[in-house]
């Protein structure tokens, strides 16, 4: 019995690998920062938000990438708006409680704010796509 590859996986699997890529770049750079700085524990805050928002960026660029040259449907192709909302309004939220020296503040600002905004630009993705498809129905049936 020979294995089957699952197609989905191998796709989230190279979105895995840029958070990861990203996120150990981010807290190798915040230790070098939290040691210039004298506060570790401030440069590893700051170093893994941004290793975050870059990872998870990168990934789905990548997954995207990915799913393209396989040439992939539309049904195929998800939306990672939540994603991108999250991980740049956590990094922008460290950024904030980093500045009001109240990292812990800033986190859940920035989470609410990645959750708000990344929900927002789903919808209205979502909306467009509904718009769009709307559109190419009725030009179908004004040809026929």
């Amino acid at each position: 019995m020979k294995l089957q590859k699952d197609k989905r996986n191998s796709k989230n699997t190279i979105m895995i690998i840029g958070i990861a890529i990203g996120l150990a770049i981010g807290m190798g750079l915040g230790v070098l920062f939290g040691i210039m700085t004298d506060d570790i524990v401030r440069g590893m805050t700051i170093g893994t938000a941004a290793g975050l928002c870059v990872g998870t960026i990168s990934g789905v660029i990548g997954k995207n990438l990915k799913l393209k040259k396989s040439g992939a449907s539309a049904e195929e192709k998800s939306d990672d708006s939540l994603a991108f909302g999250i991980s740049i309004g956590l990094s922008l939220g460290v950024l904030f409680g980093t500045l009001i020296d109240n990292i812990g503040l800033g986190l859940s600002i920035g989470v609410a704010v990645g959750l708000c905004g990344g929900s927002a630009v789903g919808a209205l993705k979502g909306e467009k796509k509904k718009e769009q498809e709307k559109s190419d129905e009725e030009k179908e049936n004004d040809n026929k």
